[in-house]
């Protein structure tokens, strides 16, 4: 089947889209031969993306390593903050976020932006809860605890 050519306004919203790696807080470029996304529901091409090698799985495992140190010295006061600032994020660019999911997975516009909206929804709940969590049990077996500590970042890939 011949790909059809997508609209002017897909095309202007995927060109702004980077195409690369985005690890350790910068974009990266693969050494690998880029890949082609089409629209499932149009079969319009969308964009040619890097593909991660698994050199580029290493380099984001290590830069998630480091910045999940850094994450866990942070106070949950702003761990708090930063979420609520990411749900802003996302509810300040809603239209085009949920516009770029709806091209990419060939769902509606109107269900992309409700799960848009849920996922800021989330980071303010998870937000909350940042600062009202503790590593305290009340469980009634005097032998129960709770330790608190980080978990290991790990890759997985898609099965």
């Amino acid at each position: 089947m011949k790909p059809l050519k997508a609209s002017t306004a897909e095309d202007l919203l995927t060109e702004r889209v980077p195409k690369g790696l985005y690890y350790g807080g910068t974009w990266h470029r693969s050494e690998s031969e880029p890949i082609t996304v089409y629209a499932p529901s149009t079969g319009a091409k969308l964009a040619r993306v890097d593909r991660a090698t698994e050199s580029d799985l290493d380099a984001a495992v290590r830069a998630a390593s480091a910045g999940q140190k850094r994450w866990a010295r942070t106070t949950p006061r702003e761990r708090s903050q930063v979420m609520r600032e990411a749900a802003a994020i996302i509810r300040a660019n809603k239209d085009e976020l949920a516009r770029l999911d709806a091209l990419d997975s060939g769902n509606s516009l109107k269900g992309m932006l409700f799960d848009v909206e849920l996922a800021a929804t989330l980071m303010d709940f998870f937000a909350g809860l940042a600062t009202e969590l503790t590593s305290m049990s009340t469980a009634p077996d005097s032998r129960s605890r709770t330790k608190s500590r980080p978990l290991p970042v790990k890759p997985s890939s898609p099965s």
